[in-house]
This record gives C-alpha cells, structure tokens and sequence, in this order.
C-alpha cells in the first residue's frame, strides 16, 4: 500500500485525494496536466514523445502505449514505494520523463520534471505561458508573471514566439470576419488555429456561443485578444 501505479482511472483520482501515494502511467490519448493526479506531491511517468498529450492518436499504432517498458517501470516504482524520491531526481529513465505534481509560486498547479533535459521543452514553455496568461486575465494577478513567460519562450524558441504573434492577429483577423457576417462561431472555430493559439481561440469561442455573439460578449473577446497581444508586442 506504499504506491499506486496506474493509468488515468477512477480510484488514481480517489486515491491522490486521500493521500496515497500515486504513480501515473500517462500513456494513451490523455494529458497529464489534465488527467494526472491534481494534489502535490504524486509522480507521472510518460513516454519522452513529441506526440504526448494528444486527446485523439492518429498513428496506426499507439505507440506510447507500445513502447511501456514495464521494468522501467518497476525501477521507478520501486523508489518511490521505499520513499527514495531524491534518488530519482536527475536520474535519466530511458527513453521517458518523470515528472511530480507540485504548485509554483502563485500557486498554479504544475508538473515539475525530474528527468535532465538537454533543451528547453517547447510544448511545455506554451503551456506555462497559457496557464498564467489565463490567471492575469481573470485577475489573479498582475501581467509581470505571463510577459516574463512569453519573454522566456521568446528567447528559448524565438520561431514559436514569432508564430504565436502571427496567429493572434490571424485570430483578431478571425474575429472580424465572424462579426461583419453576424456569425456566431461554430464549434469547429478553435480548431483551425494552431495547438499554441488554440487554448484563446477555444475561450473565445465559449464566449461568444454563451453570448449569442451579441456586442458584450465581441468587445469581452477583443479586450482579451488586445491584453495577450500587448504581451508578445512587448517583445
């Protein structure tokens, strides 16, 4: 009973919010950072894969699930069920990356890898800056936490960087259209921009249907397209 190793399941949620120790296996169509273990202090493992955290695979195989190796596994749950957590900071599990849910300063929940990487992680750099992009603008805070994240993601993946600024004027641009037309968007609308502006087109989307595309809700989605703009303008 030191350790629970399982998949995305009901009883790993049950069991994280009781305490016990959890080991997810983040493999499949799932997201960790939506369907880990949600309290601090349990552990993901999941296949070092550019493709993770997709919600619909469209190989011909699930290869993250091929390639569970199940005596790396038991090299990491074995550790963590003698309570030997920090002999496995650092250490490289082939082929894998070991995270543990934590909180950061302001609170957000993370996943705070464990693994050594050689390079900044870009999927991980865009989803840091989403996170406390959408804590600025529902008032959490102030606009230092998401410029200083877009600042990082700039200077680690300057290509990323110049792309999101690009698909957030094609959003505004998006935006327009659907208002001389009288649209409401439809719920196709967030899928044709790309993964790193999808997490805002998605919202807007939300916004405008909940609204019936009336004028509030189109000034609400300008002024929160205006106040992420200003921060990739910032750069």
């Amino acid at each position: 009973m030191a350790l629970l190793v399982t998949a995305d399941t009901g009883p790993m949620h049950l069991a994280a919010w009781t305490g016990w120790r959890v080991l997810n296996l983040s493999i499949g169509p799932v997201n960790a950072y939506e369907t880990g273990p949600y309290p601090s202090g349990h552990f993901v493992l999941r296949p070092r894969l550019s493709c993770r955290g997709c919600w619909e695979c469209v190989r011909s195989e699930v290869v993250c699930r091929a390639r569970l190796d199940a005596a790396r596994v038991a090299y990491v749950a074995s550790r963590l069920a003698r309570g030997e957590d920090g002999r496995l900071c650092g250490a490289a599990v082939p082929g894998y990356e070991l995270l543990r849910t934590d909180r950061d300063a302001l609170g957000v929940r993370r996943l705070t890898p464990l693994s050594p990487t050689d390079h900044p992680d870009a999927r991980e750099a865009v989803g840091e800056f989403w996170r406390v992009t959408f804590g600025f603008l529902f008032g959490l805070w102030d606009a230092a936490p998401p410029q200083t994240a877009f600042d990082r993601l700039a200077s680690d993946h300057p290509t990323l960087a110049a792309s999101m600024t690009r698909g957030l004027a094609g959003l505004g641009a998006a935006l327009g259209r659907e208002h001389r037309r009288g649209d409401v968007p439809a719920v196709s609308f967030a899928s044709g921009f790309a993964p790193h502006i999808r997490p805002l087109a998605g919202f807007v989307e939300r916004v405008l249907q909940n609204g019936d595309g009336d004028r509030a809700s189109r000034l609400r989605c300008l002024t929160l397209l205006e106040r992420v703009a200003a921060l990739a303008c910032h750069v």
